[in-house]
């Protein structure tokens, strides 16, 4: 594997991916938890974040007015941020507004500690440091207990692949290799692979070089 051309390519590809996979598992999960835990007293503000939030749900793109329009909402109530801050990190890391979606996604880390995306979120963290031993344990640690159950498909993927990119960072390539046949039988494999599409060059061009 060309380490330099995979590094480009993984970086531009998932830097988005990587806290969003996260965001949207716990979308539904902090949002529906929570959703009537407070009484939101000005009734149009709830209208309007609701509306866009369904429309968010139904896959329609937000325009950036839209975002602007519920961040306003959300810091006039503070009890809509556990409800309503995934929607906002999500949307803004799509549209690559990392500065303005890092809060978000911040606070909604700091809520989940018990739930292997803040593990996740963790081993993002070494990776950035360079800290490849110790993400590489972290990826296995939280591979095993992805591995008991079926709870979260898609985290688990984009986990084993990041077991391939750090096995061939730390020059293992039998372990490469498991994981990478691992990954290619996960039900959830295809929904990631098209994710690195780029022209003619697939995710298997680039691990497999």
């Amino acid at each position: 594997m060309d380490k330099d051309k995979f590094l480009d390519f993984f970086t531009r590809h998932l830097s988005k991916f990587l806290l969003g996979v996260a965001l949207l598992g716990l979308l539904g999960f902090v949002l529906e938890k929570r959703l009537n835990s407070h009484k939101i007293h000005s009734k149009q503000d709830y209208i309007v974040v609701r509306q866009i939030y369904e429309r968010f749900r139904k896959g329609e793109p937000l325009a950036i007015e839209s975002l602007e329009t519920a961040e306003k909402i959300i810091h006039r109530h503070p009890e809509l941020h556990a409800k309503y801050d995934p929607l906002m990190a999500y949307s803004l890391l799509q549209q690559e507004k990392i500065a303005q979606a890092l809060p978000y996604a911040s606070s909604i880390l700091q809520r989940v500690q018990h739930y292997p995306y803040h593990d996740y979120a963790l081993g993002t963290l070494l990776i950035t440091q360079e800290n490849y031993p110790e993400a590489y344990a972290q990826a296995e640690r939280l591979e095993k207990t992805l591995s008991e159950g079926e709870k979260y498909p898609t985290l688990r993927a984009f986990n084993l692949l990041r077991l391939v990119f750090l096995a061939d960072e730390l020059s293992n390539q039998e372990l490469k290799a498991e994981y990478w046949t691992t990954l290619q039988k996960h039900a959830a494999f295809s929904e990631i692979e098209s994710l690195f599409q780029k022209g003619n060059l697939s995710l298997k061009d680039f691990v497999e070089k």
